[in-house]
């Protein structure tokens, strides 16, 4: 059941776009948040968010291989709250 879901992903520059701006979007805010409340972890979410917005822009096709392990992630972890 899981091995088919993994297997249905799609992978479309759509997706990717979609992935990068609103995963490092996420990342972005809550580094700045961080930054605000003086936390020593905000530069690690701002460079993440900022990378992933980045080369959403400049090359799409190299977060494929970030997306997949995103997605899989997040499928095995939908299984795992609903069993």
């Amino acid at each position: 059941m899981v091995m088919e879901e993994i297997k249905k992903i799609k992978m479309g520059d759509k997706d990717l776009r979609s992935f990068s701006w609103v995963v490092g979007g996420i990342f972005t805010a809550l580094g700045l948040y961080f930054w605000w409340r003086s936390k020593p972890v905000a530069p690690y979410f701002v460079g993440i968010g900022a990378t992933l917005l980045a080369v959403g822009l400049i090359w799409l096709r190299a977060l494929k291989p970030v997306y997949h392990g995103w997605m899989i992630l997040s499928i095995l972890l939908g299984f795992v709250v609903s069993a």
